[in-house]
């Protein structure tokens, strides 16, 4: 009878096997020649920078760069850093110059 009861209970527990972890996704909307996903190479980055010497030129594609469609995410934000940058030198420029135009005019009273 003392078989009988040890063979009707239940087994024990197997120990729990630690969780899996799930493998990263890679969502990538662009994807270079280099094939990593959304990285600008090195000979982007070079014409970028020899473009933006020029002037006018470099306006124009800052702004089609950080609002125009088929550009990398990465050169798009930089883009728009640098418009924030342009337009933090705009305020700059008038808080100095309505400053030294301040004080011409209050040396002429």
């Amino acid at each position: 009878s003392g078989r009988e009861g040890a063979a009707a209970s239940s087994p024990p527990p197997t120990p729990a096997s630690p969780p899996v972890a799930a493998a990263p996704v890679n969502i990538s909307v662009n994807a270079s020649a280099s094939g990593a996903p959304g990285t600008v190479t090195v000979g982007h980055w070079f014409w970028t920078m020899f473009l933006m010497c020029i002037p006018l030129v470099n306006l124009i594609l800052v702004f089609v760069w950080a609002f125009g469609e088929g550009t990398q995410p990465s050169k798009a934000n930089w883009a728009k850093a640098i418009l924030l940058w342009i337009l933090v030198g705009i305020g700059l420029t008038v808080l100095f110059w309505g400053a030294i135009l301040g004080s011409v005019v209050s040396m002429a009273r």
